[in-house]
């Protein structure tokens, strides 16, 4: 059975499953000469739209969603020739961080990759541009296509003597171009033909042939599927269909500072584990602008009631590694929540005669890409629709094959979110994960770095969960983890106990830098006219940063702390570290490192240094004589500075011959590493001690 001229669509849903198939719909149509019509039923009353407005400006309440664009999405949605306006994003992504039980890993997302957040309506209350929305844009973007946009609630469903649906509705009033039925049948251009009177005074009938159900699975917000009264209009459709299976979320607006607001510009946060009494199994912080969009799914939420929603945010905002995030004592505070239904089955029996199922109402990628996962479902009906024909039979051929093999994909995410919980909640398989990716960044070029292009495209959605899984035991990314993970973590626990570092109450942070970024930081920290080699490489060179919010002022005056005696940083077990003369961060101020090994001792000198940006300090005498420390403070953003430290030194050569060969020895056995477990410590100590004092 296929479509003819003249045969009207109704989408019952106006949310992106529903705009996506309309739009799809209306452009394959026309490349096909078809000459169809397509209603789009919304029940949530469009506000604001006047006729200054030339647009669905503002979708009343929210749409239970986190927000997040991923960058398939995105892609796809330039494809379509759907470039979103810059009132619709509320955030630009330009880096992922994943929270661990030891560090944080940072992924960038790459130049040719995009990646968004908005807001799917008007919530919060008071936010600026709150009458621009990403569900408003696709539903205007679909009346442009030619969807006709009616606003009315479905309530239910009869069939016609020819076997077509006719779909009965309450009309709700809007101020704008989204229309009542009243006010299309009160047009003289609009085709009355499709709107019938129903027994009730005031509802309407429209007749379909072909009824497009994209309601979603939280019509009735807090409902099970099975106590949902649409999913009755939905089973008078296709009788046969049975809901996904779904899992309560927790969604909340949180309010911050609007000073802090460049603290998280660009940035999009995965926190992979809660506390002893908060059983979160991941969550995410999408920033925009004045607001943070808090999503947490976990035990914690399947058994909470309404009534706790509050008292599990607080907690949640109170965890150290989510107060980590923002300043010290900053303020964040809960405005507007919801707990939706998320989707992570599939449904069976999508499609029958006249009629299918679209959206999360059908499927959704696992814990991901729930805008996305419309956007593949809409547009696969809208092509077997199109192809295939219109006939259960027809549909089952066409469209059940594409939802069975997304379904099938996440049976490979259950797996993958299963390890990934398993490692980013266990202190010791996180620490040896991070070093793994640290090690990579450090060694290999961009392009080669395995695991971090896994843990991208799991934390982006970018690919497939059968490909994420395939890639994560990969041999070579199996022998990553353990060369470069497990015996350099171990390597790493066993120089801190003999130095006695530790790491009770003190906050964990990332310090390694990318090889591109070392190799770009040497060359601004070495021009001609500072310390350095000339064109030569040192025997030992390393480099660490550390992001601190704080202001420059501050991180230089704790700099001039060292050498003190009672620092408070950079004080490891068998090491003395004390200024014998001179003045902190004044050129002349000579600072001596003393070992129980006193031809290990040596001397660093001030030799320049620049107000609150800038102190470069050589090593007099020694074994590394010559040698160069330097800390940098560069301005990341309003508020966030990067202190960069560079050590580079070459060894003692010797005069005599036994002298000789002791250095050469020493030179090929020199364990540069403590350098790293050390200063990787004390800037972790750095940091803390700065931000306490600034806020």
């Amino acid at each position: 059975m296929k479509l003819k001229d003249k045969d009207t669509i109704v989408v019952v849903g106006g949310g992106p499953a529903g705009a996506f198939f309309a739009i799809h719909f209306l452009r394959l149509a026309k490349l096909r000469g078809l000459d169809a019509g397509l209603v789009i039923i919304e029940k949530k009353a469009e506000t604001g739209l006047g006729d200054a407005l030339p647009h669905f400006s503002c979708r009343e309440g929210c749409n239970y969603c986190a927000g997040g664009l991923s960058p398939k999405l995105v892609e796809a949605l330039e494809q379509e020739g759907l470039f979103l306006p810059e009132d619709v994003i509320a955030g630009t992504i330009r880096s992922l961080t994943i929270h661990g039980h030891w560090k944080n890993i940072e992924l960038r997302v790459p130049e040719d990759k995009k990646m968004y957040a908005v807001f799917r309506g008007s919530r919060p209350k008071g936010r600026a541009n709150q009458d621009r929305n990403f569900d408003s844009f696709l539903l205007e973007k679909a009346r442009e296509a030619g969807a006709e946009v009616i606003l009315g609630d479905v309530y239910d469903l009869r069939y016609s003597e020819e076997g077509k649906p006719i779909v009965f509705y309450h009309p709700m009033k809007s101020g704008g171009q989204g229309r009542s039925a009243e006010e299309a049948e009160g047009d003289p251009d609009a085709d009355r033909e499709r709107f019938r009177v129903s027994g009730e005074e005031g509802d309407r009938a429209l007749e379909a042939s072909f009824l497009v159900m994209a309601g979603g699975v939280n019509q009735s917000l807090g409902r099970p599927t099975e106590k949902n009264p649409f999913w009755d209009v939905v089973r008078k459709a296709v009788p046969a269909y049975s809901p996904p299976e779904v899992r309560r979320a927790l969604i909340c607006e949180v309010e911050i500072q609007e000073e802090l607001e460049a603290f998280l510009e660009g940035e999009i946060y995965f926190v992979e584990y809660g506390s002893k009494t908060l059983k979160i199994e991941m969550s995410s912080l999408i920033p925009k602008g004045r607001y943070i969009t808090a999503a947490l799914l976990g035990r914690s939420v399947d058994d909470s009631r309404s009534g706790d929603n509050l008292a599990l945010v607080n907690e949640y905002l109170e965890l150290p590694q989510v107060k980590r995030i923002l300043p010290f004592r900053a303020e964040m505070k809960p405005v507007c929540m919801c707990a939706p239904y998320m989707t992570v089955g599939a449904a069976a029996q999508v499609a029958g005669e006249r009629a299918a199922v679209v959206g999360d109402m059908v499927w959704a990628r696992l814990y991901k890409d729930g805008i996305y996962s419309a956007y593949l479902t809409a547009t696969a009906l809208a092509r077997a629709v199109l192809e295939a024909g219109i006939d259960s039979q027809s549909l089952r051929a066409a469209y059940w094959p594409v939802i069975k093999d997304l379904k099938r994909d996440n049976d490979f995410g259950r797996i993958l979110f299963m390890l990934n919980r398993l490692v980013f909640s266990n202190p010791t398989l996180s620490r040896i994960l991070y070093q793994a990716v640290l090690t990579e960044r450090k060694t290999e070029p961009e392009r080669a770095r395995r695991l971090a292009e896994i843990l991208w495209k799991m934390a982006s959605g970018d690919d497939t969960y059968r490909a994420g899984l395939r890639a994560m035991f990969h041999p070579l990314a199996v022998w990553s983890i353990i060369a470069g993970g497990l015996l350099l973590t171990v390597r790493n626990f066993l120089t801190e106990q003999t130095f006695g570092l530790r790491w009770h109450r003190l906050g964990r942070y990332p310090t390694g830098l990318h090889k591109e970024d070392m190799e770009q930081k040497r060359e601004k920290l070495r021009p001609e006219g500072r310390p350095g080699f000339g064109s030569g490489r040192p025997a030992f060179e390393s480099m660490y940063a550390i992001t601190i919010k704080s202001e420059p002022n501050k991180i230089f005056r704790y700099l001039g702390t060292f050498g003190d005696r009672d620092r408070k940083y950079f004080r490891p077990r068998w090491l003395r570290v004390e200024r014998v003369s001179g003045s902190p961060n004044e050129p002349g101020c000579l600072i001596r490192y003393k070992t129980p090994f006193r031809f290990l001792d040596f001397q660093v000198v001030l030799e320049r240094q620049v107000e609150e940006k800038y102190l470069a300090y050589r090593v007099r005498d020694g074994f590394a004589e010559g040698g160069i420390l330097i800390f940098d403070i560069e301005k990341a953003k309003p508020g966030v500075f990067v202190l960069s430290i560079y050590v580079a030194f070459d060894i003692a050569r010797g005069i005599k011959w036994t002298e000789k060969i002791f250095w050469f020895f020493f030179r090929y056995f020199f364990p540069g590493f403590v350098h790293d477990v050390l200063w990787n410590h004390s800037l972790c100590q750095l940091k803390d001690i700065i931000e306490q004092d600034s806020y």
